[in-house]
């Protein structure tokens, strides 16, 4: 249901819940595919603009059709003028803004993601490739031309893949609105206030129970015995020197 409302709001498809029920997603993908290019290349927009503005456009029939139509709310320094060529011109680039305003930033972090891990599992499967191709030579086949076909099945089978992961992606995403998205960025902010409170309060009471700790005295270290000299005569009654008995290193 929110699928066949948000196409015939923004490309006036005509669809209903059931048609969509009774559809594959690739060929629901392929219709909105040719609306798109009707709308964005084929001139349809250009048609539609003109239709609802008439023969003498004034700039509220434009801000009307813009806050109906492509939900944007304009102000008449927008225009440029009140000339009919500059209204129909601002509305017609109102409207190329809100054909392409969800799939842009969404298609292309979908695609990235995508094309990320099936590259990473291509590689993979190459690897893999790679270090049995050698046993086709039991078999009287020729590893380097084996190697070559398979490994463009298996580059074939990855762009198969990413065409069937992205389909499946963008009809399974929900976009959250902005309002949404900011409301979240302020309630983060209030949580590193409150730990921003904490910190200093653990960091006050490490202060107190530093202060209130006794300072320690380092003893001095003595020695019982003199120190004996590198030329002194070693204490084992050797009648050597020290450093030349039990001093040598």
């Amino acid at each position: 249901e929110m699928l066949a409302d948000w196409a015939n709001h923004k490309y006036d498809a005509g669809f209903t819940v059931e048609q969509l029920q009774q559809t594959q997603p690739q060929d629901i993908y392929k219709n909105l595919l040719v609306l798109s290019e009707r709308w964005c290349v084929g001139g349809r927009l250009e048609e539609y603009v003109r239709e609802k503005l008439g023969t003498n456009p004034t700039v509220k029939k434009g801000i009307d059709l813009c806050a109906e139509r492509f939900d944007t709310k304009l102000v008449p320094d927008d225009f440029e003028g009140e000339s009919g060529v500059k209204i129909v011109d601002c509305v017609i680039r109102t409207g190329m803004k809100f054909l392409g305003r969800e799939m842009t930033e969404l298609e292309r972090f979908v695609l990235l993601q995508i094309f990320d891990s099936s590259w990473k599992d291509h590689l993979l499967s190459m690897d893999h490739l790679k270090g049995s191709i050698g046993l086709r030579g039991f078999a009287e086949q020729d590893p380097k031309v084996a190697y070559k076909r398979e490994g463009g099945n298996l580059f074939d089978d990855m762009f198969a893949g990413i065409r069937e992961k992205v389909t499946d992606m963008i009809f399974k995403v929900r976009l959250t609105a902005d309002t949404r998205m900011q409301s979240v960025y302020q309630v983060s902010t209030q949580v590193h206030e409150q730990l921003q409170g904490y910190d200093y309060l653990a960091q006050e009471m490490a202060d107190q129970q530093a202060a209130a700790r006794p300072e320690q005295k380092v003893a001095q270290i003595t020695r019982d015995i003199p120190k004996v000299g590198r030329n002194d005569p070693c204490p084992c009654g050797s009648g050597k020197k020290y450093k030349k008995c039990c001093g040598r290193e």
